[in-house]
Parts: structure tokens; C-alpha cells; sequence
């Protein structure tokens, strides 16, 4: 970023960015990974994207900071082609970081993986606005511990079945020093869709005694749905998180599973072995001079579900009765973006898929290459007019090649394909550039 030296222990820093990409196909909708996990910048049938923004930092004294962001984007084939990117301000403390506004989660996988940050939040779709209080870094509290926190509240503010809905937001994760080289991170995080206006079931809870039921997944009381005063109030979907990171002398490993739940059968494990199981390496780059530069090798699986039958079966992943639009954001799957909405774009469709995936990137000076390789089986759901028997069988692929030229910005180019069952075969390129002022 640029800066401006304002006092002896004070900076502002700032940086303006503006690109455009133009996008073709050989059908009617782009290859999945043109447009899935791009935090809703491209539709599926989107030709081009204008996209812009401006970010800054303030520097204070002790380690605290404030920063923010504004950025747009412009499209075409969308319901709604100009709107905003992200829009937040933060403030950062040793202790605590504090988010007002829409921000995208971190991508801690440099787009390698199937998804930016974990199985609920892939970059699938725009940052939701809310507020967010969490830990900047890992707190350290015992010798070798540390914890990780945070809580959120959020609109869903999109045009959706329920309108103007909530939602809540926590995570509690604890870091542990296994070996000198190796840390152990295992955590919850929890999110619930309540409150809002129903068009069948009409306006849904929002006293604070009703927040404290969405908080610890309590039954709702008379004025909630039936299904809440039966089971939780709210829509509630989770996922454990188990993490092993390993320094080496050549680069980091980290193998982690992404567990999901939607009810107690999903907290009592009996949904294994769905979720997302991984292996990332970072290469040392700092101290080794390395074309390669990162790979991603995955294996996703939602098909369990607790069984088919059975009271605490068909856990029908990112399906609500109540919040029919499901776990989606303007129309877009939030999480996992294998799972797909039905024919009508207003209720998850299918839910019940299993695939590898395979993610390299390498680079030499101003080149850099990434490539994403991914045959999945989709199997539709457990429903009996949506079942895929056998299931269908598909190919995504995707490369991209950047080359950067400094002050005079970027340029991308990127192919995908696409094969499988059920769909003509799809081919389709990304030309792109971008300039960042700082």
C-alpha cells in the first residue's frame, strides 16, 4: 500500500484497484470454476465484469489500527448487476478485532481448495453485512494454548423467502502445541438463520430471550414455528473443525476435516464420514527460491446425511423448512458450491454429493500459474422425486496464467471445461486485467 507519514508513530496507508474481465463460453452457463467461489463477482451466464474499489489503514500507536474498505462491481446476466463488493471499517487491537459492515472471510488456501475458508463459507457468494467481534491472532492462555473466538450477528438482507432474516454467528476453536514443529487446532463454529417475515408462517421471534434460544439451540417458545418449538428455534447448521499444522524446513502441512452438523445427529458424529477432508502444503518461500508454490488435495462427501430413514436421518444439508432459501446469499450457495438450488432457484435442490479434488499453483517472477482439477458424483438428495440413480458423473477443470507487470498492473488469463452426464460439454476463457494505485 501507498503511505502518508501523518505522525512519529502514526501512518496512513491506502490502495486503489479497477479491473475488467471479459468472459466467453462455448454454452449457455460458464465452466463451474469461472464463476463458482468468486464471492458472487460472476454469474453463470455472466459476459464481462467491471469491478473497483479503495481500501486504507490507519496505523496507531501499540499495536492498534483502523482500517476499512469500499469496492463495486458490474456485471451482466444477473438480477441485480451493480452492487456492492465489500463495504466494512475494523479495528484492530491486540486482543480484539472489530468488523462493522460486509467482509469477506480470508481465502486461507491462496484459491487452491474447494472452498475460500471452510465447508459453510466457500466464497460462493457476497460478504454478508454485519457486525463481527473476534480474536485478531490466537490468544495464548496456558503454556502451549491459545484460543480462537469470535461472535457475529448478520442481515440477510437479500431478496429471499423469509425476508429480512438474521443471523448468528460464533466459533470457539483451542490451538495446542503437540511438538515444536506441530499445533493441534480443534473447534465449533455455529451459525443460525431466525427472526424475519415469513409469507406462511408470518413475523418469527426476535426478543432478546428468543436470541438467548438461538444461542444455545433451544426450543422456541409459542410465538415460533412448530418445527421450533419442537426441535431449536432457527435455522441451525455447524461444522467441527480438526486441524493439524507441521513446520518443516521446506514448507507447512495441514491436514484438516471440516465436519457438518444441522442437529444433534450431526453433533453426535453420526453423519461420518461427510464434511471435507484435506491436505495443504505451503512451501517456505522466503528462505527457498521455488516454482512450486502450493497444492491442494481434497475429498468431499455429503451422502451420509445420518442415513435415509430414521428419525434423525435426511439431515438435508443447507435445507430449511421455515428459511426455505437455505443456507444461500442472493441467490447463491454459501458454502460447499457443489451443492446446487432446484429448477425453481428457491429451495436447495441437491445436497448429496462426493468427489476428489486436486489444486497446484506454481510460478517463476512475474508468472504465476494455478490449475484445479475436480471429478465429483452428484447423487441429488434423498427426496424421492430428486434422486440421481446412478449418479451423475462430472469433470471441472480450470487453469489460469497471470503475469504481472508492477505499476502497470496484471493480466489473467484463465480456461476451464467442464464434462459429465446430463450436460453438453462446456468450454470457456477469461481474459482479465487489473491496476492497483498505492
Amino acid at each position: 500500500m501507498g503511505s502518508v507519514s501523518l505522525l512519529h508513530a502514526q501512518q496512513l496507508e491506502y490502495k486503489a484497484e479497477a479491473g475488467l474481465s471479459l468472459l466467453r463460453s462455448s454454452q449457455r452457463n460458464l465452466p463451474f470454476w469461472m464463476q463458482a467461489n468468486t464471492n458472487g463477482a460472476i454469474g453463470s451466464e455472466s459476459n464481462f465484469l467491471i469491478h473497483g474499489g479503495l481500501e486504507g489503514q490507519y496505523v496507531l500507536r501499540n499495536g492498534w489500527r483502523l482500517s476499512g474498505k469500499a469496492s463495486l462491481f458490474y456485471r451482466d446476466e444477473v438480477p441485480t448487476e451493480l452492487q456492492r463488493d465489500e463495504f466494512f471499517g475494523q479495528l484492530d487491537t491486540p486482543w480484539l478485532s472489530l468488523v462493522v459492515g460486509a467482509k469477506r472471510n480470508r481465502d486461507r488456501f491462496e484459491g487452491l481448495s474447494t472452498v475460500q475458508d471452510n465447508f459453510l463459507i466457500a466464497g460462493n457468494a457476497r460478504a454478508i453485512p454485519g457486525v463481527l467481534v473476534e480474536a485478531p491472532q490466537a490468544l495464548k492462555i496456558f503454556k502451549g494454548v491459545a484460543l480462537d473466538y469470535g461472535l457475529g450477528h448478520y442481515w440477510l438482507n437479500d431478496d429471499r423467502f423469509v425476508e429480512d432474516a438474521r443471523l448468528h454467528y460464533k466459533r470457539l476453536a483451542a490451538i495446542i502445541n503437540i511438538s515444536p514443529r506441530s499445533t493441534l487446532r480443534a473447534g465449533i463454529q455455529h451459525y443460525a438463520q431466525w427472526g424475519g417475515n415469513s409469507p406462511e408462517r408470518g413475523e418469527q421471534p426476535t426478543g432478546f430471550s428468543d436470541f438467548i434460544d438461538v444461542f444455545f439451540a433451544r426450543r422456541g417458545g409459542d410465538a415460533a414455528a412448530d418445527t421450533d418449538q419442537a426441535n431449536a428455534l432457527g435455522n441451525h447448521i455447524g461444522i467441527y473443525e480438526l486441524e493439524v499444522n507441521h513446520r518443516t524446513a521446506y514448507g507447512n502441512f495441514r491436514f484438516y476435516h471440516h465436519h457438518p452438523f444441522e442437529d444433534g445427529s450431526g453433533t453426535r458424529l453420526k453423519n461420518l464420514p461427510d464434511g471435507i477432508w484435506g491436505f495443504y502444503f505451503d512451501p517456505n518461500t522466503t528462505e527457498y527460491t521455488s516454482f512450486f508454490k502450493g497444492m491442494v488435495l481434497e475429498y468431499f462427501q455429503t451422502t451420509d446425511q445420518s442415513g435415509e430413514f430414521g428419525d434423525s436421518g435426511r439431515d438435508n444439508y443447507f435445507r430449511s423448512g421455515v428459511y426455505r432459501s437455505g443456507w444461500t446469499y442472493d441467490g447463491n450457495i454459501l458454502g460447499l458450491p457443489f451443492i446446487s438450488m432446484d429448477a425453481t432457484g428457491l429451495e436447495i435442490g441437491n445436497n448429496r454429493v462426493r468427489g476428489v479434488h486436486l489444486g497446484l499453483s506454481a510460478g517463476r517472477n512475474a508468472w504465476l500459474v494455478k490449475t484445479k482439477l475436480t471429478a465429483w458424483e452428484n447423487f441429488g438428495s434423498f427426496r424421492m422425486d430428486n434422486r440421481i440413480d446412478p449418479p451423475q458423473q462430472i469433470l471441472n477443470t480450470f487453469i489460469s496464467f497471470q503475469y504481472d507487470f508492477g505499476t502497470y498492473g496484471m493480466v489473467e488469463l484463465q480456461t476451464a471445461a467442464d464434462w459429465g452426464d446430463g450436460f453438453r460439454d462446456t468450454y470457456g476463457v477469461n481474459l482479465g486485467y487489473r491496476i492497483s494505485i498505492q
